[in-house]
C-alpha cells in the first residue's frame, strides 16, 4: 500500500518499498508526481510515466505500450481489440438515443472535463458529460451547479456517496448511480 503525504506525493516509506520490490519497470499513471519519478529513478528504477489519457484511441493505444513494457505484446494486443469491439457496439447501440445528462463526481471536488478520456466515453455511451461544462482536464465543479444541471445519472469509482446539495437531482431521486470499475 502507497501511502502520499498532505500535497499528493509518495512518502519516503513508499519509495523505499517501491525500491525494495526489485522491480523491472514501474508503470507509473500520469497523476504520480514527476519529482516522485524522478526520486524512483534516483534510486535506480526504471519507470515509464504515461501521459493523461484525452481520448479512448489513447487507452488503445497505452494497452498495447504497456503490453510492449511487460513482454505481453499478443495479450495487449487482443485486449485492445476486444476493446475496440466492445466501444463499438456501445457505439451503435447508443446512435440515435435521445442523451442523459451524465455527471462524474470525481476525487477531491473536480470531475472529468472536456478533452479526457471519460468525457469521451461517457458521449459515446449516449450521455452528455456535465463535467465538460466546467473546462478541460479536470476542472473543479460547484455542488449548486451540477445540482441546477440536474443531471439524469451520475458515474462514480469509488463507494463514497454522491456529495451533499445534489439529493433533489434527478439521478439521486431515481438512485440512478453507475458505479464503475477504476
Amino acid at each position: 500500500l502507497l501511502t502520499y503525504t498532505d500535497d499528493q506525493r509518495l512518502t519516503n516509506s513508499s519509495l523505499d518499498t517501491i525500491v525494495d520490490l526489485d522491480p523491472d519497470v514501474v508503470i507509473a499513471a500520469n497523476i504520480i508526481a514527476p519529482e516522485d519519478v524522478r526520486a524512483l529513478r534516483e534510486r535506480g528504477v526504471t519507470v515509464y510515466r504515461f501521459r493523461a489519457a484525452t481520448d479512448i484511441e489513447f487507452i488503445y493505444q497505452k494497452t498495447r505500450l504497456t503490453g510492449r513494457l511487460v513482454g505481453e505484446c499478443d495479450a495487449a494486443d487482443a485486449r485492445t481489440a476486444e476493446l475496440r469491439d466492445q466501444v463499438e457496439t456501445i457505439r451503435r447501440a447508443t446512435a440515435g438515443v435521445r442523451e442523459k445528462r451524465v455527471f462524474n463526481p470525481g476525487f477531491g471536488g473536480v470531475t472529468p472535463g472536456r478533452n479526457t478520456f471519460i468525457d469521451e466515453i461517457i458521449t459515446v455511451s449516449g450521455g452528455e458529460n456535465l463535467g465538460a461544462r466546467y473546462g478541460s482536464g479536470y476542472p473543479s465543479y460547484e455542488p449548486s451547479g451540477v445540482a441546477a444541471a440536474d443531471p439524469d445519472w451520475f458515474t462514480k469509482t469509488s463507494g463514497d456517496p454522491v456529495g451533499s446539495g445534489l439529493e433533489s437531482t434527478t439521478a439521486v431521486r431515481n438512485n440512478r448511480t453507475v458505479r464503475l470499475n477504476p
